[in-house]
């Protein structure tokens, strides 16, 4: 696999802790200069890892997460999605 998307699990429906720690795992971020050069986010808590140079950045994204208690999800692909640099059509 050659690319990851990272994902942090939206916490909007559930605790005011989670939204908190949401916040804390965006300080946390800006702090540590993530995503780095190796990886691209592409919304907020949505993050696309090229696994060539980037598996480093990712495992930090998960341990960040981890840190401040947040679900998070990782998907592996061969090549990036045609999804995420194709934009959608306009209507």
């Amino acid at each position: 696999m050659k690319y990851a998307l990272f994902v942090v699990v939206d916490p909007t429906a559930n605790a005011r802790a989670e939204m908190n720690a949401l916040s804390d795992f965006e300080r946390g971020l800006h702090n540590n200069g993530l995503p780095d050069s190796s990886c691209e986010m592409l919304l907020p808590w949505v993050v696309l890892c090229d696994l060539n140079n980037g598996l480093h950045t990712l495992t930090k994204l998960v341990h960040l997460a981890k840190a401040h208690q947040l679900e998070s999800r990782t998907l592996f692909f061969d090549q990036v999605p045609s999804w995420v640099v194709t934009p959608p059509s306009e209507k």
